[in-house]
């Protein structure tokens, strides 16, 4: 396992992106090197949904295969060179948004895929909230009806609990205030990479 890295994972608008770059600058200020990575930006393109978007679920996985092998060109060196690692997305949200349109034997084999292939981070934190302060910081413009967002977030639940046998998982409620939710996953932080049981 890989001391440093940090995966942020939970639906749009949790908060995440504003976590991860509070967390650069707090660590940057306290002396780490610090990469932060845009996990679905790496091949320079937006990455798809499944549904309408790829012909068939082969095309799908290679598609996700070239995104981990660009993920491991970028992410390996930053951690050989003492770098802690923070990943605006990992695999759990490419799973959550189109657990629906994966049948179980195919989701089966992107677990024996991932889980044996991809770097294990050394905490996983998942974001979640509710509809209600979803619409309000989504300024109500969410293609997502509210059935659709909780089983987006069960989905995340789900692979949370899966990731659990691997590396620890912190769910992180983001429903108070921006500020709070920083200061709680900095700490927390703090205390994964002093050595201390998070």
């Amino acid at each position: 396992m890989f001391k440093h890295l940090f995966w942020f994972d939970g639906v749009d608008r949790t908060g995440k992106s504003s976590v991860v770059g509070f967390l650069r600058e707090e660590l940057e200020n306290r002396g780490f090197k610090v990469k932060a990575i845009e996990t679905k930006e790496l091949l320079g393109v937006k990455v798809p949904s499944l549904i309408g978007s790829l012909p068939d679920e082969i095309t799908y996985m290679l598609f996700w295969q070239a995104i981990r092998l660009q993920e491991l060109n970028v992410i390996t060196p930053a951690l050989e060179e003492g770098y802690i690692v923070l990943c605006d997305r990992g695999p759990l949200s490419q799973f959550a948004y189109d657990w629906e349109s994966l049948d179980a034997g195919f989701k089966h084999r992107i677990d024996e895929i991932y889980f044996n292939r991809c770097i294990t981070p050394n905490r996983i934190y998942i974001f979640y909230m509710n509809y209600n302060k979803f619409l309000e910081r989504d300024d109500k413009r969410t293609v997502l009806t509210e059935e659709r967002f909780y089983r987006i977030q069960e989905a995340y639940k789900h692979w949370g609990e899966i990731y659990r046998g691997f590396t620890p998982v912190v769910y992180v409620n983001s429903e108070g205030s921006l500020e709070e939710e920083q200061k709680g996953v900095l700490q927390h932080m703090l205390c994964v990479i002093g050595g201390k049981d998070g």
